[in-house]
């Protein structure tokens, strides 16, 4: 590791330890200012310190003086280099939003995100394609032998599966990437040295002698929190490509990273369940909120691209296929659909189906979603629908 890329981050291990300053200000402080100013601030004069717009606008004169006090202290970079040294004691490797290295989209996902305290395959955190499997912590056969049936088809393709050591969804998908010898980041709500939950700490020493890696934006020593895990969702969503919800009830974390990957343009995967089953409500209402739903490992890795090429004979089975009427019956409305969708030849939004059958929104909603259950359509990003 090079000597500027440590001092700069003893720099600001330094900054982050100054009472007053919190991460999100250290943070939109650098979206204006280049790394210079870590240097300037600790080493040159205090004027940038009360000259700054950033710190005018935010301190008093008085907090500034004791801002000032605390960096021309000898202690503040003394007890910074010393925790850096320890967590290299530790075997840490540490990845700040100002190094080269950081994952793309971190900064942007995670607005108050420092540093990432890393052990293992770091290279992993860059790699494509790149898949989090979330769910339930009370997994049902169902779930289980769609996981087993996704780890069997990912196998050999080079994808990344990110997740956690809790169990139900995650230790299933961690379990199954592991017996596949498929890539694993594991991202802590805790300090890495704090693992949550502290009984499947054998799994990271698994993990990292598979080749994966281990990885938590917590300072060593921290506990998992109720703010640890909304940090740790952000940190998932901002390393995935790809999200697939696997059993979720109405409401709990794993449906809130989904989400997140919703409002952040990742592809969200839903597998549908029975409506009356509490841990696939989560699940259908995600599908109804446009995440895409899949109901077979093949689904996934298709939306992954990672099929094989169609031969031309089973592409034209596939065009051939889209014409025919599905072996059920139709509302006129789902009739008026199909018909519309084959004349366009390309995926239409809902909006678009409003202006073509002149059909209202809130049924349209409901016709389409059960020729989607039905597997006569398929959702696509952007609130897309194509003919399956």
């Amino acid at each position: 590791m090079n000597d500027t890329r440590i001092q700069r981050q003893i720099y600001l291990l330094a900054l982050s330890g100054i009472r007053r300053l919190s991460d999100r200000f250290i943070r939109d402080l650098f979206e204006e200012e280049s790394e210079d100013l870590l240097e300037n601030l600790f080493q040159g004069s205090q004027d940038p310190l009360f000259s700054h717009p950033h710190f005018k606008k935010r301190f008093s004169l008085e907090a500034l003086k004791e801002i000032a006090a605390e960096l021309k202290d000898p202690e503040t970079l003394s007890r910074a280099t010393s925790s850096y040294e320890e967590y290299q004691r530790m075997g840490l490797y540490l990845i700040s939003f100002l190094d080269s290295d950081c994952p793309n989209g971190l900064r942007d996902i995670h607005p108050s995100f420092l540093f990432l305290f890393t052990k293992g395959n770091t290279q992993l955190l860059h790699e494509s394609p790149s898949l989090s499997l979330v769910g339930t912590r009370k997994m049902t056969p169902y779930g289980e032998r769609f996981l087993f049936d996704i780890a069997d088809q990912l196998a050999g393709h080079q994808v990344t599966l990110l997740g956690g050591i809790q169990t139900g969804v995650e230790l299933a998908s961690l379990e199954n990437a592991l017996r596949q010898k498929i890539a694993f980041v594991c991202v802590l709500p805790s300090a890495i040295d704090k693992p949550f939950p502290r009984g499947h700490v054998g799994y990271l020493d698994r993990i990292l002698d598979a080749g994966g890696c281990v990885l938590s934006d917590c300072v060593p020593g921290t506990e998992a929190r109720t703010y640890t895990f909304v940090s740790r969702n952000h940190i998932l969503i901002s390393l995935s490509e790809y999200v697939l919800l696997i059993e979720s009830g109405p409401k709990g974390g794993a449906l809130s990273i989904a989400r997140l990957g919703l409002k952040h343009g990742k592809t969200v995967m839903s597998l549908p369940g029975n409506i009356q089953q509490t841990y696939s409500k989560g699940c259908n209402q995600l599908i109804k909120d446009s995440a895409i739903l899949v109901d077979s490992a093949q689904d996934v890795l298709g939306i992954m691209d990672l099929m094989p090429p169609s031969s031309t004979e089973l592409q034209e089975e596939m065009i051939k296929k889209k014409h025919e009427e599905p072996s059920f019956p139709l509302s006129e409305e789902q009739q008026d659909i199909l018909s519309c969708m084959r004349k366009e030849m390309q995926p239409v939004s809902l909006d678009k189906l409003v202006f073509l059958t002149s059909h209202p929104l809130s049924s349209l909603k409901f016709s389409v979603m059960e020729l989607e259950m039905t597997r006569v359509l398929r959702a696509l990003p952007g609130n897309l629908y194509e003919l399956v």
